[in-house]
């Protein structure tokens, strides 16, 4: 009710009062009800129902019989609601309702009852109510009518507040009114006066009756600009000014209008403000002057100057800024601003015009159009423009010409970004081998951050011994100009005092007048092609000593079928054919003339595949002496591939043709897990898992046996998992899905992991199969990552430069310098100007600075792109660029200069880091390229260092030669889908492995790493990538690949043949042995019993050296194993209970000590480390000692403390004894010396570690330690 008079308030309550006093047509309504009810009941049931009012029907005891609707969606209650609660349940207040009834039985009607009823839901309405006691077929009814007034009521109580606060606010206006100290009119929409206040009052009298334009215009007609006449036409706030002409001169007003509404919101009047504003029209003239004297300063300016409305058409524009599009000032003027930008730019530049009629003032760089198409790149200090009353009205924008400088930020970005983002480490350093660069990879080799090398030597990261060596390679080397530069592998040392191999290229720098100013070094991490390269000779070492030790023929035919090389074992069984080394196979084996028809040899030779065949095998004379299983493998060269011979491996299985079938078996597990040796893979029946890998176990941190069976589903995570799963079922259903995809991993302990799935569908066993592979993608997600922000940081480094603007009079002194240009050479304006410009000039330039001064005033020309250099109050230096103009009065002559000096400090510091970054990128074997977005990819930019690959930088360039032309055939279309799927998916960078053909013909592998270049809208522009040439990685993960193949072979050879020594040897010996207890059982002669316990004890020492060699053996070829939670104490406890009579029998007790709980992660073999040592410690020590077991839980580990009181162990001894076949002597005691191995094998398998002390009160404490879970 804010802002109404009280006459308006009170017609308000009188129009209020009128509606209500429409209630009485209750009675025609009412009337009309009667006269329904006496109608048919159709007819009834219509009015009834639509009538507006709610209509009830109840007996005089309270019995509801009747509703209508509009009564049901007043209460809430439907018909049979009501009928079962009656008529007293819907009253809110029951002595209201007492009296209506006591009223209705006195007059058999009420008329206009005002009460509260309920609703359904708990709440109340006012009601007004009219009934009537009537009689309807011979019976009582009470027939009422009601309507809801609660809207009503609510305004009613509104309007008494609202009176009230009317006289209060009343008083509060004319308080403020009375102080602002202008004249305020109302008149009415005839213009008639009808009210002043006080301060219009005493100017003009008091006007009240009189026509406006009347007595203020002296008119007989409206005003023609009357602000008040254009508030009673759109309603809104209007404003005019009024010049009137006194004796004591012009004296300007400002007219503001407003209107004045009543209840229904019609404009019943208008209010003006009167305001004098002389003062600040006398104050705008005074501006005018002074702006144009700014103009002419503003019109000379090297600087754009661009001046807008509010509605960004263009007000004004220098000469300077109308250059710089290519436009004349009378051109642009009245302009859009759009007018010189692209769809992009409009966007923009509808963001910086919005903040600007915020009012906010601020420094940005835009890009234009030119009048010619071509674009210009600008830096813009731009603030927004506001009238006499603090309204936005425009902006005004001051802007320089950064074009170059932006190119020159580019190619710096560019080439920083290619030198963080490399795989090598990069570094450069001065002419004193300090570091005044490294890249992230640098510092990650040697395991420090980037800035713990500034201001460091090569030396930190070089091992003492090596610094000498190192220095004479660098003075040999980088240090003279004729070689310069230094190649070689050197054995870095790391932050944690580690050593990690490098393989190390640094290039010198010389200045121009050949003096060493520093030098650029490359550094490449080669552990992993080292690790290879061990790997690699020891597998030959042995392979070698298997192929001596292997108990079955192993033979190495050529393709044309000459015995180029055989095991002794090979030579054993063929004596009568001696010497077999070039002879033909089936000459020197079977004594025949042609090849065998059944050669496996041959029909590798034929497919390239290993092949496998039973044959008989033949003595002398060519007679059959057994049958022999023939294994033949390709002989292939580890480079190209080409096959060169057939491995055989032979074996003698007359006795042992039942092993048939489940070697069958067992090629075909293998050949699948061949298959994925590199990554995890599974097979999926039912949606159940039938087969899993080593490295799926590794990665979802359960064991093999725990995962099949399981659903796949399991391990999934929830947010991947509606994904998965309609892939999976959509794929069995034969649908056309992508075999790739990423999903989350969940592991066992909850964790997730990011992998990438490659999967298809496969026969398993005779059944359809999902099989994929899994890889582990999570820490080159994690550096993608890295790089991104790496790349957004660069991308966003913008450094904005503020310029010099200056003015001198002919006599070189200063009469003008902008704020700027203060800052700069840090002075106030008493310090610049009346002084003159050569204060400020570096004294080495002053003298080339006075000629260029005397030239341009001698000439009369003005000066472009002068360097020299000022100095600062601070005594700092700074290279500054001039563009200089002579200013000539009217007639001519030479006033004076006015110039615009850039600080370019940082842009000569930029170029010469850019001539670094290019020094480094030319000597790396990193290759930039950007390639435009069109069919073969041609290239906008490459880095000269292509040359590694035989072409130049210019048949790129030229367009003569498109890169899509050197990717290998055989590539090319993956390639070409790869980035056709990268592209539409929306992603801003990928990476790719490819084949490309150098100039000469050869074939190189490389690493592309590329970023997708995008337009606001999406469209793509440009690929920009990096490319490194793995092709050396390439070969080494080829022959790794062949190694491992070869390794799992000769693994599983080793495994059947162990497998085989076992049984062939345990079956005899276990038969002797039971030979023996039948013996001793009937043998009474104590001289041969004596004898037989003898043979007893030496055939359970050899099958227990049989049993712990085949188990050591297993164990070393494992490289892990699956692990469980566990407690050591539980794990302990059971060992020494199981051993316990064993110490009882020697004559020993066990304490166990074992106090707490031990959690480990570990296998069940982990108790034969405590069996094999406390049987030790009860063979060595001494009759009635004891044996005492501890238990430490550590803050890493879970320590195990054996303690015995023997004779203990000699320090000599304390390492031996955990080699094989190692152990102390001692009269009576037997062993095999490979228990304490077997124990150090499982403990490296749980990265563990086991050592023995001395006990203090004599004999030994043997330490067991496992990493906690």
């Amino acid at each position: 009710m804010k802002g109404k008079t009280k006459d308006q308030l009170i017609k308000e309550l009188e129009s209020l009062k009128e509606r209500l006093g429409k209630l009485e047509n209750a009675d025609i309504e009412r009337k009309k009800v009667i006269k329904a009810l006496s109608e048919s009941e159709a007819k009834y049931r219509l009015l009834f129902d639509s009538a507006p009012v709610g209509i009830g029907i109840a007996d005089l005891d309270g019995n509801i019989f009747d509703a209508n609707k509009n009564m049901q969606e007043m209460s809430g209650f439907s018909l049979n609601e009501y009928r079962e609660i009656g008529v007293g349940a819907t009253y809110a207040d029951p002595e209201e309702r007492r009296l209506l009834l006591n009223s209705l039985r006195e007059k058999g009607r009420v008329r206009d009852w005002e009460g509260r009823l309920k609703r359904k839901d708990g709440s109340e309405y006012y009601a007004l109510l009219n009934a009537d006691i009537m009689e309807l077929k011979g019976r009582k009814v009470l027939l009422a009518i009601i309507r809801d007034i609660s809207q009503s009521k609510r305004n009613e109580v509104a309007l008494n507040a609202a009176l009230v606060k009317a006289q209060e606010e009343k008083n509060k206006s004319e308080a403020i009114i009375a102080a602002l100290g202008d004249g305020i009119i109302i008149q009415d929409t005839d213009y008639k006066i009808i009210y002043q206040n006080q301060i219009q009052n005493d100017l003009y009298g008091d006007r009240t009756g009189e026509i406006c334009y009347k007595v203020y215009g002296g008119r007989d007609e409206i005003c023609g600009d009357c602000p008040v006449k254009r508030t009673f036409i759109d309603g809104k706030i209007h404003r005019s000014e009024r010049k009137v002409d006194t004796d004591k001169g012009d004296f300007y007003f400002e007219l503001t209008s407003s209107p004045l509404r009543d209840s229904n919101g019609k404009i019943i009047a208008g209010i003006k403000v009167v305001r004098e504003i002389t003062g600040q029209k006398r104050m705008e003239h005074t501006l005018r002057e002074s702006e144009e004297k700014y103009r002419r300063l503003v019109e000379t300016l090297m600087e754009g100057i661009w001046v807008l409305d509010k509605d960004a058409n263009t007000t004004f524009v220098n000469p300077s800024m109308a250059r710089m599009l290519g436009y004349t000032v009378d051109e642009m003027l009245g302009m859009h601003l759009f007018s010189f930008m692209d769809e992009q730019g409009r966007k923009n530049a509808t963001h910086y015009l919005e903040r600007r009629s915020q009012g906010v003032k601020e420094q940005h760089d835009f890009e234009f159009i030119r009048k010619d198409g071509t674009r210009i790149y600008t830096s813009l200090e731009t603030s927004p423009i506001t009238d006499e009353n603090g309204k936005y009205s425009g902006a005004v924008a001051a802007i320089a010409d950064i074009t170059e400088r932006k190119r020159d930020e580019y190619e710096k970005n560019r080439l920083l970004k290619a030198m963080a983002s490399s795989t090598d480490g990069i570094t450069i350093c001065d002419e004193k081998d300090r570091y005044i660069y490294v890249n992230e990879a640098y510092a990650r080799i040697f395991g420090y951050s980037q800035e713990d090398f500034i201001g460091e030597t090569w030396r930190k990261i070089t091992h003492s011994d090596l610094i000498t060596v190192v220095e004479k390679g660098l003075e040999d080397t980088l240090h003279n100009k004729d070689t310069g530069v230094f190649k070689g592998e050197v054995p870095g040392l790391k932050k944690d005092g580690g050593t990690v191999p490098t393989e190390v290229m640094a290039t010198g720098l010389w200045d121009e007048n050949g003096n060493y100013n520093g030098h650029i070094c490359i550094v490449r991490d080669i552990t992993e092609r080292k690790r290879a390269e061990d790997k690699l000779r020891e597998g030959e070492r042995f392979l070698e000593t298997i192929f001596a030790s292997i108990q079955d023929s192993i033979g190495i035919i050529d393709s044309d079928m000459n015995i180029i090389s055989v095991n002794k074992m090979t030579e054993s069984w063929y004596m009568h054919s001696m010497p077999l080394v070039g002879k033909k196979c089936y000459e020197a084996y079977h004594n025949r003339k042609e090849r065998c028809e059944l050669c496996p040899a041959w029909e590798t030779l034929k497919t390239g595949k290993a092949a496998h065949k039973e044959v008989p095998r033949h003595g002398p004379g060519g007679k059959q002496v057994g049958w022999a299983e023939i294994y033949s493998y390709p002989l292939k060269d580890m480079i190209t591939g080409q096959m060169n011979g057939v491995i055989e491996y032979v074996r003698d299985i007359t006795e042992r043709k039942r092993m048939e079938e489940e070697l069958k078996q067992s090629e075909e597990k293998y050949r699948l897990l061949i298959e994925s040796i590199q990554e995890g893979v599974f097979v999926i029946q039912d949606a159940k898992m039938v087969f899993v890998n080593k490295a799926i176990a590794e990665m979802t941190g359960y064991s093999i046996e725990e995962i099949i069976g399981m659903d796949f589903h399991n391990l999934v995570a929830p947010e991947d998992l509606e994904m998965v799963h309609d892939r999976y079922y959509r794929r069995q259903r034969g649908e056309d899905i992508s075999p790739e995809y990423e999903f989350h991993l969940l592991r066992k302990d909850g964790e997730k992991t990011l992998v990438d799935m490659s999967v298809g569908i496969v026969t398993y066993q005779g059944r359809v199969a999902s099989m994929g592979i899994l890889k582990d993608i999570t820490e080159q997600k994690r550096t993608e990552k890295l790089i991104k922000e790496s790349e957004e940081k660069y991308r966003n480094l913008v450094e904005l430069t503020t310029d010099i603007i200056y003015m001198t009079d002919k006599n070189r002194k200063h009469v003008f310098m902008n704020d700027a240009g203060l800052r700069i050479l840090e002075a106030s304006p008493e310090e610049v100007i009346g002084h003159h410009w050569s204060k400020w000039v570096y004294p080495d330039d002053r003298e080339k600075s006075f000629q260029k001064f005397r030239e341009m005033i001698e000439n009369g020309t003005d000066v472009f792109d002068f360097e020299n250099r000022y100095i600062s109050k601070s005594g700092k230096v700074i290279n500054v660029l001039h563009n200089v103009r002579i200013l000539r009065n009217e007639k001519g002559e030479v006033i004076g200069t006015q110039g615009i000096a850039r600080d370019i400090t940082e842009r000569e510091r930029s170029e010469e880091a850019l001539r670094l970054s290019n020094l480094v990128v030319e000597n790396s074997q990193t290759v930039l390229f950007r390639w435009r977005s069109q069919e073969g990819w041609p290239v906008e930019f490459v880095s000269n260092n292509v040359v590694q690959f035989g072409y130049s930088a210019e048949e790129f360039l030229s367009g003569a030669l498109l890169y899509v032309t050197i990717i290998h055939p055989d590539d090319l279309e993956r390639v070409s889908k790869e980035v056709r799927t990268h592209s539409e998916s929306g992603d801003d960078r990928f990476h790719q492995e490819y084949r490309i053909i150098a100039k000469n013909g050869a074939v190189r592998w490389i690493d592309d790493r590329t970023v997708i270049e995008r337009e606001k809208d999406g469209n793509i522009t440009h690929y920009q990538g990096i490319i490194i040439d793995i092709t050396e990685r390439k070969h080494t993960e080829e022959a790794i690949r062949k190694y491992n193949k070869e390794l799992e072979e000769s693994n599983r050879m080793k495994e059947l043949f162990t497998d085989i020594m076992h049984h062939d040897l345990m079956n005899p010996l276990n038969v002797a042995h039971g030979y023996v207890e039948l013996f001793l059982e009937d043998e009474n002669n104590s001289r041969k019993k004596s004898h037989l316990e003898t043979i007893k004890r030496n055939l359970v020492k050899g099958m227990e050296l049989i049993d712990n060699a085949t188990k050591l053996s297993k164990l070393k070829s494992l490289e892990s194993i699956g692990y469980e939670d566990q407690d050591l104490k539980i794990v302990v406890t059971e060992v020494i209970e199981n051993l316990t009579p064993l110490a009882v029998n020697a004559g020993m007790s066990i304490e166990n000590n074992m106090k707490t709980r031990l959690p480990v992660k570990a296998n069940k073999i982990i108790e034969d480390i405590f069996t094999n040592i406390i049987i030790n410690a009860i063979k060595y020590a001494p009759q009635g000692k004891r044996i005492v077991v501890k238990g430490i839980e550590e803050a890493n580990f879970c320590s195990v403390r054996i303690i015995d009181f023997g004779e203990g162990i000699q320090d000599a001894e304390k390492k031996l004894i955990f080699e094989r076949f190692n152990r102390n002597e001692k009269k009576g005691v037997k062993g095999s010396g490979l228990g304490l191995a077997i124990a150090v094998r499982i403990l490296q398998l749980h990265n563990g570690r086991i050592w023995v002390e001395d006990n203090p009160e004599g004999g030994a404490v043997f330490v067991v330690q496992i990493p906690k879970s």
